[in-house]
């Protein structure tokens, strides 16, 4: 039962644990934009970046500023 959003969100996720894992991929098949993975420890942040589409930072200044959610 795949579902497209109404209208789909950029969005930033705080965080490389199982929630951000499991709620990122299922945003990111739902249509919505993953742009960006908070994260302290490189390897993860990465990880789940490229699972997702998104872009891993580490400092609070890189966060985008634009995105929705």
């Amino acid at each position: 039962m795949d579902q497209k959003p109404v209208s789909s969100f950029s969005i930033v996720l705080l965080g490389t644990g199982r929630v951000a894992t499991h709620l990122g991929r299922a945003l990111r098949q739902a249509g919505h934009e993953v742009r960006q993975i908070f994260g302290h420890t490189p390897a993860p942040a990465s990880a789940l970046a490229g699972a997702t589409g998104g872009r891993a930072v580490f400092r609070t200044e890189e966060l985008d500023p634009d995105a929705q959610i």
